[in-house]
């Protein structure tokens, strides 16, 4: 079984197994819990998991973990949430289909910061596809809270110029949240 670590939020780390599971762990008490698969068929190439996130809801005190796939049906992507309470939801819950989340070629790992996960998205018109000079830098907001999300574009700054420019990560650095990119050119810099 191959692990991944999704976030930590105060001192719990969520991590993500290749058998649809996430495990919630408290590194202190080394006491953990795991959800129950995700209901999306893995093994079927049409459904493909591009993020997950693990967030606090500051509100009810809860943790939640949320786990976005790519559904794939003829020629159009759309982007299916699912979202579980831990320790409240036996099941996962489905969310509304995330607006204007088509057509993506690249997700980075999410960032949570006050009660909102955020996940970098490159993604481009239908028109555009596959994508290789017109392509839409967002970030995806997900308001822990009331479980909505929302878009932001990538300021301009840090959105890459002909290609120069690629965001690589995104985290959270002292409450605030931070994109870092890369730039490949004939001088290799990090902007953030």
């Amino acid at each position: 079984m191959r692990m991944l670590r999704v976030y930590s939020v105060n001192g719990f780390i969520c991590f993500w197994s290749d058998d649809a599971c996430l495990h919630v762990c408290n590194a202190i008490t080394k006491e953990y819990f795991t959800t129950p698969p995700y209901s999306y068929n893995t093994n079927m190439a049409q459904h493909r998991l591009v993020a997950v996130g693990f967030g606090f809801c500051r509100l009810s005190y809860e943790y939640k973990v949320v786990v976005l796939h790519e559904h794939t049906e003829f020629e159009y992507a759309d982007i299916k949430p699912l979202v579980l309470t831990v320790g409240t939801d036996r099941s996962w819950r489905s969310l509304k289909v995330i607006p204007d989340a088509k057509f993506i070629s690249r997700i980075e790992s999410g960032a949570h910061v006050k009660g909102v996960l955020y996940w970098y998205l490159e993604s481009c018109t239908l028109k555009d596809w596959p994508c290789h000079s017109k392509r839409i830098e967002r970030l995806i907001c997900f308001d822990v809270t009331k479980e909505e999300f929302d878009m932001i574009i990538v300021p301009a700054e840090i959105d890459g110029v002909g290609g120069v420019q690629n965001v690589i990560s995104i985290t959270e650095k002292g409450g605030k949240l931070c994109l870092i990119n890369i730039s490949h050119g004939p001088v290799f810099s990090i902007l953030i």
